[in-house]
Order: structure tokens, then sequence, then C-alpha cells
């Protein structure tokens, strides 16, 4: 737990969870586009359930983690202000 970044695991959920919502929602754009209702509703169902149920379980388990953490870590202030810069960085 020595080498723990907190910053760096707020940082990367976020860009994970933005890019892959994106991704899903250029594949709707594309669909109306190309006026192919199947691509945009697929698109839009599977970008939904992602959102709901994947990005933010993934999201609420590393803000506990991060936030257990930074409590835990009583002796550590700088530890403890790196996992609630974090968490600030995983809730954007």
């Amino acid at each position: 737990m020595k080498d723990l970044n907190p910053l760096k695991i707020g940082k990367y959920t976020f860009w994970v969870s933005f890019i892959i919502g994106n991704l899903f929602l250029l594949g709707f754009l594309f669909g109306v586009a190309i006026q192919n209702k199947e691509i945009a509703e697929y698109s839009a169902i599977f970008g939904f359930l992602y959102l709901y149920y994947v990005a933010g379980s993934v999201n609420i388990v590393i803000l506990l983690g991060l936030l257990v953490y930074g409590i835990s870590s009583k002796t550590n202030k700088e530890k403890r202000k790196q996992c609630f810069i974090g968490i600030r960085y995983n809730a954007d």
C-alpha cells in the first residue's frame, strides 16, 4: 500500500469512464447520421446500461475505497490530502 497513488487512480477512472461513455455517444450519433435505427438504439441502450450499472458501480467502489484509505491514514496527512483530491477527480 506504500506505492498507492490516489491521484492517478481517480484520474484514470475518470478518463476511462469518460472515453467509453463517449464511444457509446458517438455510436448513437453515427447511427442517427446514417439513419440506421438499430445502431442508434443499441448504442443508446448499452450506453445507458454502461453508465448506470458499470461506471456508477466502479466509481462508487473506488470513491469508498479512497475515502476509507484516506481516513485510515491518520499519521500521513499528505496521503489523506491526495486521497480526497483523488475522490474529487473520481466524482467529476
